[in-house]
């Protein structure tokens, strides 16, 4: 599924105490299609992605970069370039679409063969899953053969392997997708529903958001997050507004000396 994502990125170094004490992460919404995700890399650099939807593509241009940076949903990001230096150019990528083949059907690969990570599942890589879901695909398959099985039954392994992932990225991009993309059936519809809301609850809920993120970064099953307690709140507690302002701390650090 395409849901016209587009990114555009660039290093910067922050000058003095410019810097947070942790990446933000501003994501797009349908109501404001466009994101930024500001994180620390190596060497005291800062990588600033920038990105958009249905249209809303971040520019390769230095200048229009920086002015972009201003439209999304939040203005802190925007407000941070104005202590940091530029260290790169600004790069863009748009080829970002969720694809899946499914090897795991009967016929679909020579006896002998099996096929992982990107050749089966491709991800958009706002989701950070691809190399993940690659090593599990690899763990499965080693399971598998080291317990007799056929390469045909490693490759059903490798399948199981990428299903969270699959169904995390394509409920969360649904509410972007365009015109071309095939109408979501009632399940489709239903998961994405729950998504939605799920996200929402989890950046104001301690107990959704710990969830959430250790699902999302595949480090729990995905049934946690039908999980009762989980369920519960999600559903039935009243959504509120987010935060005024991201957070310039880490979650549950002590706030003073």
């Amino acid at each position: 599924m395409d849901a016209g994502i587009a990114y555009a990125t660039r290093m910067y170094r922050p000058r003095d105490a410019a810097a947070p004490e942790v990446g933000v992460n501003v994501p797009g919404w349908p109501a404001c299609p466009r994101g930024a995700a500001y994180v620390p890399v190596e060497d005291g650099n800062w990588l600033l992605t920038l990105s958009g939807v249905c249209g809303h593509h971040p520019p390769t241009d230095a200048a229009e970069f920086t002015a972009f940076s201003a439209t999304i949903g939040d203005p802190y990001v925007h407000e941070l370039l104005g202590g940091a230096e530029p260290l790169s150019p600004v790069y863009g990528f748009r080829d970002t679409c969720n694809r899946r083949r499914h090897f795991e059907r009967s016929g679909a690969l020579p006896d002998g063969f099996l096929a992982l990570g990107d050749a089966c599942c491709t991800f958009n890589p706002v989701y950070g899953q691809g190399m993940s879901v690659a090593a599990l695909g690899a763990l499965a398959v080693h399971g598998t053969l080291a317990g007799g099985g056929s390469t045909a039954e490693a490759q059903r392994a490798v399948a199981r392997a990428a299903d969270p992932a699959w169904l995390a990225a394509v409920g969360a991009d649904r509410p972007y997708a365009g015109a071309a993309d095939p109408g979501a059936g009632a399940g489709e519809r239903l998961t994405t529903w729950y998504l939605e809301r799920l996200a929402a609850r989890a950046a104001i809920d301690p107990v959704v958001g710990a969830v959430y993120r250790d699902v999302f970064c595949l480090t729990a099953p995905p049934a946690r997050l039908l999980a009762p307690r989980i369920a519960l709140r999600t559903v039935f507690l009243p959504r509120r507004p987010g935060l005024p302002a991201p957070p310039t701390v880490v979650e549950g650090a002590p706030s003073g000396p």
